[in-house]
């Protein structure tokens, strides 16, 4: 977590429960890469990913970069259908950086 902004994500849920994505199949030779990588991310770069128990799930998919190598990236859609949109995040960011340059 970064100790310059904080957010909270609002969501909405028809009945306010939160919701897991349908787990995808993974292919039997994509399941090691997808363990290299997740633990790669655990042990690197603790403070953004890290284990956790949650009832929110997303989806973990395998894109093939130009080199024909795998990226892990996750499918957010589902959580994002239902996040409250907050327009004025940005500036409000967007005022926090460069407000120290004014002052």
């Amino acid at each position: 977590m970064t100790n310059l902004i904080r957010y909270t994500l609002r969501y909405m849920t028809r009945d306010g429960l939160p919701k897991a994505a349908r787990p995808r199949r993974i292919l039997p030779k994509c399941e090691p890469v997808i363990n290299r990588q997740l633990g790669e991310m655990v042990e690197v770069v603790p403070p953004i990913c890290r284990r956790c128990n949650s009832p929110w799930s997303s989806d973990v998919v395998l894109v093939k970069k130009k080199d024909c190598s795998l990226r892990l990236a996750v499918d957010y859609r589902h959580l994002n259908a239902v996040t409250k949109r907050d327009d004025y995040y940005r500036v409000r960011i967007l005022y926090q950086v460069l407000s120290p340059f004014y002052q």
